[in-house]
């Protein structure tokens, strides 16, 4: 079905009036785009479940329905002999006619490249080129790779008596190397270099309306697209993660964190990074965490060594002053009363253990503990 959109489709820059649940958004990409995407809105949105719980009958009614469509449309794919190949091919094509005839402000080839709607933000463009003269454009060889596919329910202008229909939108990423040079009629050189080729990468939407006999298909196709792509980021995030937790941990903690990694260079404290996925969106967040297996090491805290009412506390008083003191002080009291597991004496198995060392790892180390949580894994300043 993806290779039946290409010849049909045009550019999309639609106007219409669109859905709440799917609203044309502003999308910023390295270099430019061509068409405005919208969110990805899938027509059936009921997920299916794990299999780790048992399905009700409904349930299994819909996991039924969805299967079969899924099975259709791969039957249609088939029997069409279509490819992303084919689509490819066809996409290149109105790419090309899209940027000749806009080049050369010729509007019978932008027609047949584009939708009116588009064609008609388009126009003072083509105005403003025919009045300096004419363009001319030439590109290379072209790399286009699909980036994304959306299935959406739009309304038409009521004014118009538009109905409203279903509309598929691919979105494309085109790298090449292009030349373009302006004219004047007399074919004298105004701007631009033909012979100069620079690199382009654009970000290009195509778009077809579909109509009731393929709305079922393209829904599907997009929605296993989406999850087949979901679960190619997940594999390979997992993989980096498994073979970073593989190697020497103070090359990884020189990275993630450089001013920790200079406690943990000694042989004894046996440092380990372990990394683990956070989040409620995906794609997920990477955490990490630093264990310490040896048990040479151990963490000393005033707040727990220092009892209350020793000389050694009535000397922190003096040095802290009362107030910082008083706030530790009732800090901590209200720790110990919230928490059931507070003390080591409060420990009785080893649930109670795990318990009492995550809150340990957790808390703050003004009141005793070793501020050693699961950190969220940052990209900021990385090359």
């Amino acid at each position: 079905m993806i290779g039946s959109f290409a010849r049909p489709i045009a550019f999309a820059a639609s106007t219409a009036f669109v859905r709440p649940f799917a609203p044309f958004v502003p999308v910023r990409f390295a270099s430019g785009l061509r068409g405005t995407p919208v969110r990805m809105n899938i027509l059936d949105p009921v997920l299916p479940k794990p299999f780790a719980q048992v399905l009700k009958d409904r349930e299994l009614g819909k996991l039924a329905i969805r299967t079969v469509r899924h099975l259709y449309s791969l039957w249609l794919i088939k029997q069409r002999k279509i490819t992303v190949k084919q689509f490819k091919e066809d996409a290149k094509v109105l790419y090309i006619n899209l940027n000749r005839g806009l080049a050369r402000a010729d509007k019978s080839i932008l027609e047949r490249a584009v939708t009116s709607s588009f064609a008609s933000i388009l126009n003072p463009e083509l105005k403003r080129i025919k009045r300096i003269g004419f363009g001319e454009w030439t590109c290379g060889p072209i790399d286009l790779s699909v980036v994304n596919i959306v299935t959406a329910t739009a309304q038409g202008d009521p004014s118009s008596g538009d109905k409203e229909g279903l509309f598929c939108q691919i979105t494309t990423r085109v790298k090449s190397k292009q030349s373009y040079a302006l004219y004047s009629p007399d074919k004298k050189l105004i701007g631009g270099d033909p012979t100069k080729e620079i690199d382009m990468e654009e970000y290009v939407v195509y778009e077809r309306k579909l109509s009731d006999a393929h709305q079922l298909a393209a829904t599907v196709i997009a929605r296993c697209w989406r999850r087949w792509r979901y679960r190619a980021i997940f594999q390979a995030l997992k993989a980096a993660l498994y073979k970073s937790e593989r190697t020497v941990s103070v090359d990884i903690m020189k990275k993630l964190c450089p001013r920790e990694a200079e406690f943990v260079t000694d042989p004894i404290m046996q440092p380990r990074v372990r990394f683990r996925f956070g989040g409620e969106m995906f794609p997920p967040r990477i955490m990490y965490k630093v264990y310490t297996k040896s048990k040479n090491v151990h963490y000393f805290c005033g707040n727990r060594l220092i009892e209350s009412g020793s000389q050694a506390a009535r000397d922190a008083c003096r040095v802290m002053g009362t107030r910082a003191f008083t706030e530790i002080a009732v800090s901590k009291e209200l720790y110990m009363n919230s928490r059931r597991i507070a003390e080591p004496s409060d420990v009785t198995n080893r649930m109670d253990f795990v318990k009492y060392m995550n809150e340990i790892d957790s808390l703050a180390p003004k009141f005793g503990g070793r501020n050693n949580g699961w950190r969220e894994l940052s990209f900021a300043g990385w090359a």
